[in-house]
């Protein structure tokens, strides 16, 4: 028997297949519709990327939702990200690549807020 948190693989870690990954990614660029986002995680020391295209996005359907999710970039500190995909190495370049083979094998979660002070239960700890 296969626990269900052994398909959940962190970012960065040797056996990425048939699993999904998962990692902290701050959200680079913008390409229209598309993004590029960069994981806080590495490969052997390459930092790892996860592109796509404007032209992915206009064909997905919930590409209004995940499009209001970006835009939340300037509100947040990094974005959570869960894919199924493969990594490759970068067409130029010291990096990697995560490559999904459609956006309904992607989840993007907004982190925590840009104004939150940090850890939430220290100001509930002092409270009788």
């Amino acid at each position: 028997m296969v626990r269900l948190a052994n398909y959940f693989q962190r970012l960065g870690q040797p056996e990425t297949a048939d699993r999904v990954v998962y990692g902290g990614a701050r959200l680079l660029k913008r390409y229209g519709l598309g993004f590029k986002f960069r994981f806080y995680d590495t490969v052997s020391g390459k930092t790892i990327h996860l592109y796509i295209s404007n032209d992915e996005m206009s064909e997905y359907r919930h590409r209004r939702y995940l499009d209001a999710l970006l835009k939340h970039v300037d509100t947040v500190r990094y974005f959570t990200l869960y894919a199924i995909g493969e990594m490759h190495p970068a067409t130029h370049g010291e990096s990697m690549e995560l490559i999904v083979r459609g956006l309904h094998h992607l989840v993007v979660i907004l982190g925590p807020s840009r104004n939150d002070a940090g850890d939430s239960e220290s100001s509930t700890r002092n409270v009788k």
